[in-house]
């Protein structure tokens, strides 16, 4: 019988084409652990983490897991893209099981969590790039829903976290890959966009290494330079984006230390006896209030909240939050806050949902649909609230 756990260490070879022919299998893949060859493409400073965990034994679970992300990298790179996944997912899960100990900081476990789950979808792009540059329409749809739900995230990691510190170069760096995504597949409805994006992020990033005095990767160089070599023009040939998507070679999630005062912005809303059988009454064609009990965790003081309250058909109000309800030195904030509705439809019962968003600020303003609200991009701290609503008549609501 063959010996399954026999590892062919063959060196991997990882090329644009992702057409890597290594023959190497390990029952590791199953068990979601990812086990390498011996290779020099494993960067020396992964391998090196006993000082820090010496320094702080209570971050050591969290380093090894960070080592497996990496690994689960490198086999991504090299098209084995189930086993990077199955391996992430294993990851995910056992990130869940540190959630209970107090000795980890939970805003450090929650930041944990949303980057290997930003890295999963990345696995989950990465073999639509495999093969063609143009894929079948169905598969496009695919891969755009995969690039939004990738964008989204990564736009919530960089508004719901403060206290970034070493973390910052690292989720640039998965912004400028997503961008660059974007741009190889999608150049012709975005070019423009895309490649101001790009240039934007790689211009904070090297102010972000200037301000820390850190060196900056490898990466990060040979984007730069390569958008050097665009320069100006709007229209971006093929060749030069194969240039750029020859960068993702030299990228790999690097291994960093989790900040200290890494704090996670959330919040909870709550419609204090409301219900199916306690709803709120209301005058079809009269606007209707919508008593909010709000509790705040870690916003930061220059944060833009919302309340944004919509209907079925998509319809949807946005309701601004005045910062004097919520800044103050307390990292955690309760208030009640009354919000108007406009939406009431003629109906005899109605249901609204409400959530709370902040305003992404880093985001370019985008083009709003209504004449109020957000400027720019909004991602939500806490899940839609329904609210129920019962119509009475305008006599009734007289009396």
């Amino acid at each position: 019988m063959e010996d399954r756990s026999e590892l062919y260490t063959a060196q991997p070879q990882v090329s644009f084409c992702f057409q890597s022919q290594i023959k190497w299998r390990s029952t590791a893949y199953h068990s979601g652990n990812p086990v390498l060859p011996p290779s020099k493409d494993i960067p020396a400073e992964s391998i090196s983490m006993a000082s820090k965990e010496e320094l702080d034994p209570a971050l050591k679970p969290v380093s090894h897991i960070q080592l497996k992300v990496k690994a689960a990298w490198l086999l991504l790179q090299s098209a084995f893209s189930k086993e990077a996944i199955r391996a992430l997912r294993a990851c995910k899960q056992e990130l869940s099981t540190l959630t209970a100990n107090s000795s980890i900081s939970n805003g450090a476990i929650k930041f944990m969590c949303q980057y290997v789950h930003l890295i999963e979808l990345l696995a989950q792009v990465w073999p639509h790039f495999e093969n063609s540059r143009h894929t079948s329409s169905c598969r496009s749809v695919e891969l755009e829903m995969l690039m939004e739900e990738l964008e989204i995230k990564l736009m919530e990691i960089r508004c719901r976290f403060t206290g970034l510190y070493t973390e910052v170069s690292l989720v640039l760096e998965l912004v400028i890959l997503s961008c660059m995504l974007r741009l190889y597949k999608f150049e012709i409805c975005c070019g423009l966009s895309c490649k101001k994006k790009l240039s934007s992020t790689v211009s904070k990033l090297e102010l972000h290494h200037e301000q820390q005095c850190t060196k900056p990767s490898d990466f990060l160089t040979e984007t730069k330079k390569s958008l050097q070599e665009i320069g100006s023009s709007a229209d971006i040939s093929c060749s030069r984006l194969l240039d750029l998507i020859k960068k993702f070679n030299c990228f790999s999630p690097e291994q960093f230390t989790l900040s200290g005062n890494l704090q996670c912005v959330s919040a909870e809303l709550e419609v204090p006896g409301n219900g199916p059988y306690n709803p709120v009454s209301f005058v079809a064609g009269l606007p209707v209030a919508i008593p909010c009990e709000i509790k705040l965790l870690n916003v930061p003081r220059d944060a833009r909240l919302w309340l944004r309250i919509s209907r079925s058909d998509d319809t949807c109000q946005f309701v601004y939050l005045d910062p004097n309800l919520y800044n103050g030195g307390e990292t955690e904030k309760r208030f009640m806050f009354t919000a108007v509705a406009c939406m009431t439809p003629r109906a005899v019962v109605f249901t609204l949902q409400v959530s709370i968003g902040i305003e992404c600020l880093f985001e370019d303003v985008c083009c709003r649909k209504h004449r109020y609200g957000p400027k720019h991009p909004v991602t939500y701290l806490c899940k839609e609230r329904e609210v129920h609503f019962s119509l009475v008549s305008r006599t009734e609501a007289v009396l």
